[in-house]
């Protein structure tokens, strides 16, 4: 209301005494007001949350030396589901409108000015998960276990190397740390020789594994470090470099990546002719599995002395099972002839 309205309805403001007056009535108004509408729609301190960094992975299987492979990290893989709300604030809406000469473009662009991004919902799976096919038979690969994630597996051969004695493998493991943050360390526990003597032999294994960029990791470990019985191996260290090709964003489309590893190692990756005469040497083996559908990948994996062939099958999309039939020794560069050989693998995430 204008002054000139207050001295016709009011008589007052005629003198600078009650000018002042007028001023000081309106100014405890406005102070009286502003409370008010603060208390009803406070204003927040932090106008752009900071949003966490989006985390977002796919990675491949993993099989032990004795083709038990467990499910693939993809399950662990935190994904960031972001959204964005408009809020704004309604006094100060309110306020305008009242405002005259307010129009609707005057609100929308009060509107836009508050606009606020929503903090993103970080989703962490809970226990179990899907599971994707494996990438190697017999050798390691530079992809272990985190912190949280839990694994079994059984392995079968039809006959052993120069025997006609068929024989099984049994495999437990854990992970701890986190490969994307620092470091993960795997912790495998083997027994062999089930159908003899079970639990009479058997070894721990240890592997730092670290993921780099561009699909890209690497990863160090000895396995049997600790061991006991009479096993059919020595001590093996090794190191080992997995890269990754991605031909398409979608892994349910065939023909979808490609994985590749490469390391050098002693004990089994030697030569058959370095085993038997203990030549205290160094052997490379390598691994390439193809994933030609999103539950069916392909391996050839050299372990330093013979060709392994066989598939990864994820026989249940929701368990995180996994199947590998293969053929071992399939050149005849080692051993007596090629081998049947057969890994089950189950992985479990616990959730922390």
């Amino acid at each position: 209301m204008s002054q000139k309205l207050l001295q016709t309805y009011l008589g007052i403001g005629k003198n600078q005494r009650s000018q002042r007056l007028l001023l000081a009535i309106a100014s405890c108004l406005g102070i009286a007001l502003y409370s008010s509408v603060a208390d009803a729609y406070p204003v927040p301190l932090n106008q752009k949350p900071e949003e966490p960094e989006a985390i977002s992975s796919e990675l491949p299987a993993k099989t032990t030396p004795f083709a038990l492979p467990f499910p693939s990290p993809t399950a662990e893989a935190l994904q960031v589901e972001e959204r964005s709300f408009n809020t704004f604030f309604r006094a100060e809406q309110a306020i305008v409108a009242q405002e005259s000469g307010a129009t609707d473009s005057d609100l929308e662009t009060l509107q836009n000015q508050y606009l606020l991004p929503e903090p993103a919902t970080l989703v962490v799976p809970t226990a179990g998960g899907s599971s994707a096919p494996g990438v190697s038979i017999g050798t390691p690969t530079a992809f272990g276990a985190n912190w949280g994630r839990v694994y079994t597996g059984f392995g079968y051969q039809e006959r052993t190397r120069f025997t006609t004695k068929a024989d099984g493998t049994l495999a437990l493991g854990f992970g701890l740390g986190n490969s994307r943050e620092n470091v993960g360390l795997e912790v495998s526990l083997v027994v062999t020789d089930l159908i003899d003597e079970t639990l009479a032999d058997g070894g721990v294994s240890f592997k730092v594994h670290r993921l780099l960029p561009n699909n890209f990791a690497v990863a160090a470990g000895i396995e049997y470090a600790l061991s006991w019985g009479d096993i059919d191996t020595t001590s093996s260290p090794y190191g080992v470099v997995t890269k990754v090709f991605r031909f398409k964003e979608n892994s349910a489309e065939p023909l979808s990546q490609l994985t590749v590893s490469l390391g050098v190692g002693g004990g089994r990756y030697r030569s058959e002719d370095d085993v038997i005469n203990d030549n205290n040497t160094i052997g490379i083996f390598s691994s390439v599995g193809l994933r030609v559908a999103e539950q069916i990948s392909l391996i050839a994996d050299w372990t330093g002395q013979d060709l392994f062939l066989g598939a990864s099958i994820v026989p249940f999309k929701d368990l995180p099972v996994v199947i590998t039939p293969a053929f071992a020794d399939v050149t005849n560069n080692a051993g007596d002839g090629a081998r049947f050989i057969l890994g089950i693998g189950y992985g479990y995430s616990l959730a922390f």
